[in-house]
């Protein structure tokens, strides 16, 4: 007669029971026209995913679409109902104070689009029309209680116009676990209203070591604040599979990163949207804009904001 705080399925059998029973499609319905997938409740979904979606919407793997493997996720959304669609993962262990890089690879097909939807870097901001990936840090104990720290983190997909077929590209964001967060899981979302399909592949959490090498207190106590674009050096180099950038904003706008090769060709565009001033990341994991391994070698990293544009090396190494 109420929302349930928790569901559980079992499959049992009886102390006197005989024979053999087979289980699939194992689901739980708690209103009309929405369906919720247990982990693993298609006994073919790799284990430790779950899902859910609508009458006329679709969110489990597929294996006639993958980037790596044989298996993909796709979420599919055919109407515009206020309605999501979820295909996400059991929390992993994660520790308070540590860095974490979030990602996965996507392609999509007949998405939704409008001007200025850039793809996103992380945002608490919950944007209906959007899709792209979603993740939290819960609480101990992470096994049997789903409390979570922080709040729902997005980061949207490129759904400009012009953009409704995209191939493969990698979409990834950094974040430190917030202070009693024991655990993270990542979600490939769709909000309340987007249309189209996108295929999700090659999830990933890592923790990674960012390392602090720009602000410089000085004797007064001050910090040194940028009153001009900056760029650091990327860190590891030479590299193999990731680097980090560092860079200074010195006021909101618009801002660019690309990879160039020694030819001058673009590589990669990391960095392509709205900032507010200050210290920002860049992750590079050695992928180009079709989502294809480079080659080793030098290349050229490219900043550009408002009357400005710097430019540095660093070496990929396979």
């Amino acid at each position: 007669s109420a929302t349930p705080s928790a569901v559980f399925v079992e499959l049992l059998m009886g102390k006197d029971a005989t024979g053999t029973a087979w289980f699939d499609n194992i689901d739980c319905n708690t209103n009309a026209g929405w369906t919720m997938g247990v982990f693993n409740g298609d006994c073919e979904t790799p284990v430790g995913w779950m899902n859910w979606s609508t009458e006329n919407g679709f969110a489990n793997f597929v294996t006639d679409t993958a980037y790596s493997g044989t298996v993909s996720a796709l979420l599919e959304e055919n109407d515009t109902d206020d309605d999501e669609m979820v295909f996400y993962s059991e929390p992993a262990e994660a520790e308070e104070g540590k860095w974490y890089l979030i990602s996965a690879i996507t392609k999509s097909e007949g998405i939704n689009t409008a001007d200025g939807m850039h793809a996103s870097y992380i945002t608490p901001d919950r944007d209906n029309d959007r899709m792209g990936l979603c993740f939290f840090f819960h609480k101990a104990p992470i096994k049997t209680d789903f409390e979570t720290v922080g709040g729902d983190q997005y980061v949207y997909i490129d759904q400009r116009t012009g953009k409704e077929n995209q191939d493969w590209t990698k979409i990834m964001a950094i974040q430190k676990a917030p202070e009693e967060a024991a655990g993270v899981s990542m979600r490939a979302r769709f909000t309340s209203f987007p249309t189209g399909k996108v295929w999700y592949d090659d999830f990933s959490i890592q923790e990674v070591t960012v390392i602090e090498t720009a602000i410089k207190e000085y004797g007064n106590g001050g910090v040194k604040v940028a009153t001009e674009y900056m760029l650091e050096n990327n860190y590891p180099n030479p590299f193999n599979p990731i680097t980090n950038i560092e860079y200074y904003v010195p006021n909101a706008g618009q801002v660019t990163m690309v990879v160039y090769n020694v030819l001058g060709q673009k590589v990669k565009t990391l960095v392509n949207r709205h900032l507010g001033a200050g210290k920002h990341y860049a992750i590079w994991d050695g992928l180009d804009d079709n989502g294809n391994m480079v080659s080793s070698g030098i290349y050229f990293y490219q900043l550009r904001g408002k009357g400005a544009a710097i430019t540095k090396k660093m070496t990929f190494l396979k």
